[in-house]
């Protein structure tokens, strides 16, 4: 089987990417034939918002439903509820326990925004079912990257990896943006333009251990603590790049939101069916 692609998201703020004019949820829900003409048996989500201390957890409920973890009440109506995998979750356990990582199960586990608002947009009918895998908050670069290892087999068996974080994300610089009325993607501060620039020729080396080492260095850059004050948006790409194995991200989607960058990006291709 062809194997399906990682996906790699900036999911943004809610209020924005929500709403059917935002230029990213419009990007992303012209994503939805790609994936229904690929037709994965399952999603594994590794949101930006999924944060657990000292290990990894994984979704083991039968069902997953939007929790909604954001500020923006005119959307905490939103409903959209997916099947779980609970097969494919005790795998998932199963591979990150060999790796000797510690790994929990999540019985309770819901859908944050940086989940639901990529998956409502690709999955409309919510027909597809879901395994989350949190980030743990105290991994090394390695175990990030042995994570999204541990996901690459998966890919050849019709399972879809998406990473939802952020390129960039500030929070100050955004709502600094949002207060004052500024224009969704007005002048974006020179910061995140650079290393989202650094991100995306980083993830399009196409020699796959000249990528890692160079992602590496992804704290050590100038822009660093100002694109990134707290590292958790980073990490999807870190396990996204782990479950790509030999293949290279190219840039799927640009554009900034109140000075975060909205850039995503495809490793791998799109297939059809299990041709």
């Amino acid at each position: 089987m062809t194997p399906l692609p990682v996906l790699v998201v900036s999911h943004g703020a809610a209020v924005f990417t929500a709403a059917a004019e935002d230029p990213t949820h419009r990007w992303l829900t012209s994503l939805a034939p790609q994936v229904a003409a690929a037709a994965p048996r399952a999603i594994v989500v590794v949101s930006a918002h999924d944060l657990t201390e000292g290990h990894w957890a994984v979704s083991t409920n039968d069902r997953l439903s939007v929790v909604h973890d954001h500020p923006a009440a005119e959307w905490h109506d939103e409903r959209y509820t997916v099947p779980g995998a609970p097969e494919l979750s005790a795998r998932l356990v199963d591979a990150l326990r060999a790796l000797q990582l510690p790994v929990k199960s999540d019985a309770r586990a819901g859908l944050d925004h940086g989940a639901w608002l990529p998956l409502r947009a690709v999955v409309p009918r919510a027909d597809v079912a879901v395994v989350r895998l949190s980030l743990n908050t105290r991994a090394t670069f390695e175990q990030h990257l042995a994570v999204g290892a541990a996901l690459e087999p998966l890919r050849r068996e019709g399972v879809l990896v998406l990473a939802s974080g952020s390129v960039t994300h500030n929070q100050q610089e955004f709502r600094t943006r949002f207060f004052r009325g500024a224009a969704l993607g007005e002048d974006p501060p020179a910061f995140s333009v650079r290393y989202d620039a650094w991100v995306a020729q980083t993830l399009a080396v196409s020699d796959p251990l000249e990528r890692v080492a160079a992602l590496a260095g992804y704290s050590r850059h100038e822009d660093f603590a100002q694109a990134h004050p707290t590292p958790d948006h980073l990490w999807p790409v870190l396990v996204a790049t782990g479950a790509a194995g030999a293949d290279l991200g190219r840039r799927a989607h640009a554009g900034f939101q109140h000075g975060l960058s909205m850039s995503a990006f495809l490793f791998g291709q799109w297939s059809t069916g299990s041709s």
